[in-house]
């Protein structure tokens, strides 16, 4: 298995687990919070769903498909 989210997560100074939830044998939850920092993924094993419920402005998909973050957005 590839590099997972949470391995570029942890490697951070400042993204923080918040709260992690176990599904067993089908993977995890968890909620991170990151500020002040740039935190860059490719090529990783496992999915992504990203709410901003403030600020993001700064934050972009670099995939070549279009999408920002910003609060209330959901990604």
């Amino acid at each position: 298995m590839g590099r997972t989210i949470r391995d570029r997560l942890e490697t951070s100074a400042s993204a923080r687990a918040t709260a992690a939830l176990s599904l067993g044998a089908a993977g995890s939850v968890a909620i991170w919070e990151n500020r002040d920092d740039r935190v860059r993924y490719g090529g990783h094993s496992g999915h992504v769903f990203s709410l901003y419920l403030e600020g993001g402005t700064g934050t972009r998909r670099t995939d070549g498909r279009f999408g920002h973050g910003r609060p209330g957005a959901v990604c």
